[in-house]
C-alpha cells in the first residue's frame, strides 16, 4: 500500500518516529474497551481463537502505533473524524 513492490527494498521515515509515550499509554487513549475486550476474550467463554489473540495482541497494537504515527495527515484529511478529535490533543507548558 506503501507503493513499494514486495522485491523492492522500502523507507518510511514515519516508521522511525519515535512515539512519546509507550503504546499501552495509546491504547488506554484511542481504545478504552481493548482492556475489557481482552478479559472478555481470555474468560471462560471467551473467543480462544489465535486468529482472536493475534487481532487484540498484535494487529491493534500496530494499527495504533501507524495511527498515532500518521495522525497528522489523518486528522488533515479527515477533521470531522472521531478519531481525529482523540488525535489533536495539544498541552499546554
Amino acid at each position: 500500500m506503501a507503493g513499494f513492490r514486495k522485491s523492492q527494498p522500502w523507507f518510511l521515515a514515519r516508521s522511525k518516529l519515535q512515539l512519546a509515550y509507550a503504546i499501552s499509554e495509546y491504547e488506554k487513549r484511542l481504545l478504552p474497551f481493548l482492556k475489557q475486550w481482552r478479559r472478555q476474550a481470555k474468560s471462560r467463554f471467551g473467543d480462544k481463537s489465535s486468529c482472536c489473540d493475534n487481532f487484540l495482541n498484535e494487529i491493534i497494537p500496530y494499527y495504533i502505533e501507524v495511527l498515532v504515527q500518521d495522525g497528522i495527515y489523518f486528522t488533515r484529511d479527515f477533521p470531522q473524524h472521531p478519531m481525529s478529535h482523540y488525535l489533536n490533543v495539544s498541552t499546554v507548558h
